[in-house]
């Protein structure tokens, strides 16, 4: 990872994680641990300057649209203990998804592709999490 990569790292570290973890405790009432595959990032400016929008905010908004209600805060809060994101090379962008398995949700997408072929939506987040729920 090179310095420009390491830098983006640590603002997303330092800064991005902890305000998802916020906004998502604000909406929810929900505390998730959230960790960023930091190996799958390694060399990959594109995908490091998309995931804080498309990573993190993502989930949020993913949260904030089954928490309209205290039924949907509630499962939330019961069910999803820890979020990660890994990063996929751009030619595995067809393997995205979002997985829930004990309390882990697990979340793949090719952020290095640049545009919203990469990852998956949030009102899709949304729709593949409460399918879990």
């Amino acid at each position: 990872m090179g310095l420009d990569e390491r830098r983006k790292m640590a603002e997303l570290l330092g800064t991005a994680l902890p305000a998802c973890q916020a906004e998502i405790k604000e909406d929810t009432g929900a505390e998730i641990d959230l960790e960023i595959n930091q190996d799958s990032f390694i060399n990959d400016a594109v995908a490091l300057n998309f995931f804080e929008y498309q990573g993190f905010k993502y989930l949020a908004n993913a949260c904030r649209i089954i928490g309209v209600d205290e039924m949907g805060k509630e499962a939330i809060r019961d069910t999803i203990k820890k979020a990660r994101w890994i990063n996929l090379p751009v030619e595995k962008v067809e393997e995205k998804s979002a997985t829930l398995i004990d309390g882990v949700l697990t979340i793949t997408g090719a952020w290095g592709v640049g545009s919203s072929d990469g990852w998956i939506g949030y009102d899709e987040l949304a729709r593949i999490i409460t399918a879990q729920l």
